[in-house]
């Protein structure tokens, strides 16, 4: 499946309310999946999400969703310093990658994925 976003790029939208991170990528089958972690003002949620189709907008229609339960509480909301964020985004995203290398063994995940901001 062609996906309509950045494949292995994590897409952020680092702000106070609700801070958001986006990364999509395709499986061994050629099935479209994205980890969406959100957090608003509580505990941050990661989601596996398998992507059925896109809309005429390009934006994906669920097929379904796993949360997932990150290692340690992470703080992502936009309220630290800058570079606390920038560590707690950073550890958050390394282990992103764990897990995803551990669920996909036939993808190759890149060490280190680019990071941008996520456009409207």
């Amino acid at each position: 499946m062609k996906l309509p976003f950045d494949i292995h790029v994590f897409l952020e939208d680092i702000i106070y309310c609700p801070s958001q991170i986006f990364y999509y990528f395709t499986d061994e089958e050629d099935q479209a999946w994205y980890i969406y972690v959100r957090q608003r003002r509580g505990p941050l949620t990661i989601e596996l999400i398998k992507i059925k189709a896109f809309d005429n907008e390009g934006e994906p229609i669920d097929e379904c969703s796993t949360t997932l339960q990150p290692s340690r509480v992470y703080d992502i909301n936009g309220a630290g310093s800058l570079e606390e964020e920038e560590l707690e985004i950073k550890e958050l995203e390394d282990e992103i990658i764990w897990f995803l290398r551990q669920r996909f063994p036939g993808v190759n995940f890149p060490d280190n994925p680019p990071r941008k901001k996520r456009e409207y």
